[in-house]
């Protein structure tokens, strides 16, 4: 009788654990919707172009990439042409981050260093915290050795925590070894490389090809990305796929040329 007993309590535990582990696997087999929908990032910021009212920035908890203005550099001299609508004004308990752009890095570096401290000093004294500094650097031929000797200039010459990232052409590393190889060295003063996505469908490139190719880079990078953009699919398709991707920056009427 007892002997009964156990073969009975047996073959109970073996058809429990067989119906658990039938479960278990097909659990993990059925997609889950929710579950996928959670892993698509949001966005890491707003970026707010020239001309833009301020008052359009979402009030959430998303940080702001606000650009400044452009430097106008000649061999005789650098000018800064600052941005309409751009006085210091507080955003409070989000990340601030400054944008310039400049098509060429000029001997002087001083010059450049000077006018994005003052506008970061600037901003700071609106009661804001100043995080990073973006560089669009306006050029299709990039010189690597000026632009490694400016990064990390500025990052010492600000003596902050100050983080810089470079918003650069999507052409730059197009069938280009060279290009893949230099950019490399400033991996010590960048910390993302920006790719704006509406560079890369006026240059005639697939998005999910091109997203693909920037991850063979081997550099970590953002995406600039507007309405345009189906973000959710070029993440499944794309992004998603590579452990460089960091995110994706939100273009609220930009004009940052």
């Amino acid at each position: 009788m007892k002997k009964k007993t156990d073969r009975k309590s047996i073959l109970l535990l073996v058809l429990a654990f067989v119906v658990t582990v039938t479960l278990m696997t097909w659990y993990d087999l059925t997609p889950h919707a929710e579950e996928d929908a959670q892993i698509i990032p949001t966005s890491r910021a707003y970026l707010v172009g020239e001309g833009t009212p301020l008052s359009r920035v979402p009030n959430d908890d998303q940080g702001v990439v606000l650009w400044l203005g452009r430097f106008d550099i000649t061999q005789e001299k650098t000018t800064f042409a600052p941005a309409q609508g751009m006085s210091p004004i507080t955003f409070a308990q989000r990340q601030v981050d400054l944008a310039i752009t400049l098509s060429t890095i000029p001997d002087r570096l001083s010059d450049v260093f000077e006018t994005v401290k003052t506008q970061s000093d600037a901003w700071d004294s609106a009661g804001n915290v100043i995080s990073d500094i973006y560089i669009f650097y306006d050029t299709d031929t990039p010189n690597w050795k000026k632009l490694n000797a400016f990064t990390s200039g500025l990052k010492n010459y600000l003596k902050s925590e100050n983080k810089i990232n470079l918003v650069v052409k999507p052409t730059w590393f197009k069938d280009n070894k060279k290009n893949l190889m230099e950019v490399l060295d400033i991996q010590k003063t960048v910390s993302y490389l920006i790719f704006d996505m509406a560079d890369v469908v006026t240059s005639g490139q697939s998005p999910h090809a091109f997203v693909e190719e920037a991850g063979k880079i081997e550099f970590p990078f953002l995406l600039i990305v507007d309405a345009s953009i189906d973000r959710e699919k070029l993440y499944r398709d794309s992004a998603s796929k590579t452990q460089f991707f960091g995110g994706f920056i939100t273009a609220i009427g930009k004009d940052t040329k």
